[in-house]
């Protein structure tokens, strides 16, 4: 899963505006059909924020139009700093910080904690960026957390903002791997493991060792295929048969031989 546009914050200061928007629009033209004129003008405003706000860190990781397959959206930006990770939501000619929008940018931090490996490993901070809405104090909460509360920001306060988050942030072991976060596992669905793990979470080990097929259910799984399929062919039908399980069921062990005349 990439972002549209990766770069550091230097590389994307020194690029010529126009060739950023217009890697971006290629991606928009193969994927959506629409609003192709709205979004470009949404970046051609939110760009010049963005790099101004990021002047003073020029080797910070700078992700444009992040996918999140769970949510079919896309992050405006992730900024990969060395302490954590902001989530950008641009909300261009925006007066004011509507709770909407503080709850879409809150979803797209809990997204990527959730279901982006690599982003478990740092502080994540949502960031609400109203470019015109009122000038309000950068105040970051006092206690670093998994997932910061949203914070909100105009143009003229996110750099500010950004910096003094970044400060209060306790230093890692090690700075935040741009390479690795860009390369890291998406995963919006959970692996057997864990799938395995929830559904037996209120079951013991016995009923686990349990929950599988035996040979009588088997058996009977196999004869009422059987008889579907013998209605469907003496009345000249189609028929689809669905065999669900737990993981372990049994299901690959399913055998219905099938005769010629039931082709």
């Amino acid at each position: 899963m990439r972002a549209w546009w990766s770069g550091t914050a230097g590389e994307l200061a020194a690029a010529a505006q126009e060739a950023v928007i217009g890697a971006l629009a290629r991606r928009l033209v193969e994927t959506h059909t629409l609003n192709h004129e709205e979004q470009i003008r949404a970046w051609r405003a939110q760009l010049p924020i963005l790099t101004a706000a990021l002047a003073g860190c020029p080797g910070w990781r700078v992700l444009l139009e992040y996918p999140l397959i769970r949510l079919g959206r896309r992050i405006d930006a992730v900024v990969l700093g060395e302490r954590g990770i902001f989530v950008l939501e641009f909300k261009i000619g925006a007066a004011r910080f509507a709770n909407a929008d503080r709850l879409q940018v809150e979803d797209y931090a809990l997204d990527l904690f959730d279901f982006h490996a690599e982003s478990r490993r740092h502080p994540i901070v949502p960031v609400l960026v109203a470019p015109d809405a009122p000038a309000r104090a950068a105040t970051p909460p006092l206690l670093a957390q998994p997932i910061m509360p949203v914070m909100e920001a105009n143009e003229a306060s996110l750099g500010g903002l950004i910096a003094a988050t970044e400060a209060m942030l306790p230093a890692p072991a090690a700075a935040i791997d741009a390479a690795a976060w860009e390369a890291g596992a998406y995963r919006p669905v959970p692996t057997i493991v864990e799938a395995a793990t929830m559904l037996y979470r209120r079951h013991g080990v016995e009923e686990i060792a349990a929950a599988r097929a035996d040979v009588s259910n088997l058996t009977r799984t196999t004869e009422a295929i059987g008889r579907a399929v013998d209605r469907a062919l003496a009345a000249g039908e189609r028929v689809v048969v669905f065999v669900t399980g737990i993981p372990g069921a049994g299901k690959t062990l399913e055998h219905f031989p099938i005769h010629p005349d039931r082709m």
